[in-house]
C-alpha cells in the first residue's frame, strides 16, 4: 500500500507548478514570525546598545547611515545576484514575471528611504561633501525613476505581452512590438539599478575612516 501511495504521488515540481500559495493559508505565523514584533524588538535592542545618551550620542547618526547603506548594499547584492537569477532558472516564466512585479516596487521604495537616511545623516552630521551629494542625488534620482516610471511601464507591457499571449488569436505584429518595448523598459530598468550598484561600492569605499 505504501509504495501504491508513493507511486501515485506527484513529482515535487509538478505540485509546485500546480500549487497556488494565495488560496490556502500555509501555516499560521509565530508571533516572532510578525513584522511589528521584529521591529519593536531591534528598537529594543539598539536602544540598550545605545545606552541613555542615543539621542544626543553622534553615533546615531553614523549607525542609521551604517544601517541603511547595509539595508541598500544587501539588498541590491542578493537580488541582483542571488534571487532573481534563482527564480529565474527555477519559475515559469510567466509566474516570475509576476513576482517580479510585486517585488520590485518595494525593492525600489526601500532604497528610496534608504538614501534618504544616507543624506540626511551625511547632512546632520557635517559630512555631506560634493562628491557624496551628487553620488547619493543620481542614486535617488535611478531609484525614483525605476520606482515611479521604468518599472510600471515594465510591468504594463509585461502583462500585456502575457494577455495578449493567450489569447486565441494573437496579432503576430502587435506581439513583436510588446516584446520590443518589453526589452526596452526592462534593459533601462537593469541600467538605472546597476548605475546604483555601482555608486554603492563607491560610496562604502569613501566613507571608510
Amino acid at each position: 500500500a505504501e509504495s501504491g501511495a508513493s507511486r501515485a504521488a506527484p513529482a515535487p515540481a509538478a505540485g509546485l507548478n500546480r500549487w497556488d500559495p494565495s488560496s490556502v493559508q500555509f501555516i499560521d505565523p509565530a508571533a516572532h514570525n510578525k513584522n511589528s514584533v521584529r521591529v519593536a524588538a531591534l528598537l529594543v535592542v539598539s536602544a540598550a546598545a545605545a545606552g541613555s545618551s542615543a539621542l544626543v550620542s553622534a553615533k546615531l547618526g553614523a549607525f542609521v547611515h551604517l544601517l541603511a547603506y547595509a539595508s541598500w548594499l544587501g539588498s541590491m547584492t542578493y537580488v541582483t545576484f542571488i534571487a532573481g537569477i534563482t527564480m529565474f532558472k527555477n519559475m515559469p516564466r510567466r509566474e516570475f514575471g509576476k513576482i517580479q512585479a510585486k517585488l520590485f516596487p518595494r525593492y525600489f521604495a526601500l532604497h528610496a528611504l534608504c538614501l534618504l537616511a544616507m543624506g540626511a545623516t551625511m547632512a546632520l552630521g557635517g559630512g555631506l561633501r560634493p562628491k557624496y551629494a551628487v553620488g547619493l542625488g543620481a542614486s535617488l534620482a535611478c531609484t525614483l525613476a525605476n520606482l515611479w516610471y521604468v518599472e510600471p511601464k515594465t510591468t504594463q507591457v509585461m502583462l500585456e505581452r502575457y494577455e495578449l499571449e493567450q489569447a486565441e488569436s494573437p496579432d503576430p505584429q502587435r506581439v513583436k512590438a510588446l516584446r520590443a518595448d518589453f526589452g526596452k523598459f526592462h534593459g533601462a530598468s537593469s541600467l538605472l539599478n546597476l548605475v546604483t550598484l555601482l555608486y554603492s561600492f563607491c560610496h562604502g569605499w569613501w566613507v571608510l575612516p
